[in-house]
């Protein structure tokens, strides 16, 4: 997983689109927080709660979170957002060259998302991440060394890169979670082919 020391400004533009238009419509009044699963940000985030998941065969698909999920079934949020949120999608496959857009998620204070892999959608992805004061996290467990490493929010938006490994692909599983301490977004879009997402990293960094 790589952090990206800079964002083009026509990426950053659009960004900060998203995040003024969700800040202005105030999520946690008008729309459903969801709470899935039986654990809150403290379990579901833990290192033993990742240890008791990797002790059996895992979907990929996060087993508990706290959010309100974007574009995604059943609709937790007013139907008139729709319009926007496609927006959103069009905009950033547009400019990154992602096949699919995999997470639009606002979190709230004590929000989170837990322990999973993805290992169910193999890819490689870009994730994009916002908290005004740098109260979030992302966590990952490296696929090789086991270590667990945590990449703080510093403030503003944050980009990081990487690959997640399918199933068949035991020494690329990428073990992840998040968990914020204030409002926080993250856009996450995966692109088809390693060229691709080397050139979408260059143009990101390099403009």
């Amino acid at each position: 997983m790589r952090v990206l020391s800079k964002i083009n400004p026509e990426l950053q533009e659009i960004l900060d689109w998203w995040k003024d238009w969700i800040f202005s419509v105030d999520v946690e009044e008008n729309a459903y927080t969801s709470r899935q699963g039986p654990y809150d940000c403290d379990y579901g985030t833990s290192v033993e709660y990742l240890k008791e998941l990797q002790k059996a065969p895992h979907i990929g698909f996060p087993e508990c979170s706290k959010g309100v999920s974007f574009g995604t079934e059943p609709k937790r949020y007013p139907k008139e957002w729709d319009e926007t949120i496609k927006e959103c999608d069009k905009k950033l496959i547009g400019f990154l060259g992602a096949k699919y857009g995999a997470v639009k998620m606002y979190y709230p204070k004590d929000g989170f998302l837990g322990w999973h892999n993805n290992a169910n959608a193999p890819g490689y992805n870009i994730i994009m991440s916002y908290t005004e004061n740098g109260g979030g996290y992302f966590e990952y467990e490296h696929p090789i060394s086991k270590e667990i490493v945590r990449l703080q929010d510093p403030g503003g938006w944050t980009i990081k890169v990487g690959y997640f490994g399918g199933h068949d692909e035991p020494d690329q599983v990428f073990w992840h979670a998040a968990k914020t301490d204030e409002p926080r977004l993250t856009l996450a879009y995966v692109i088809p082919d390693a060229w691709m997402w080397e050139e979408m990293i260059a143009d990101i960094e390099e403009y």
